[in-house]
């Protein structure tokens, strides 16, 4: 999986797809643009 944390903008926007769920399953992979963007 892929996430481009600067087009986050708000929580409702992770939740939208579903990141909490992805982190959670051990098998994915997942790679991160932008983490500083997750913590505002």
């Amino acid at each position: 999986m892929h996430i481009d944390a600067y087009r986050l903008e708000r929580e409702e926007d992770m939740e939208l797809i579903g990141l909490k769920e992805q982190l959670k399953n051990p098998e994915n992979l997942i790679f991160l643009e932008w983490p500083e963007m997750l913590v505002k």
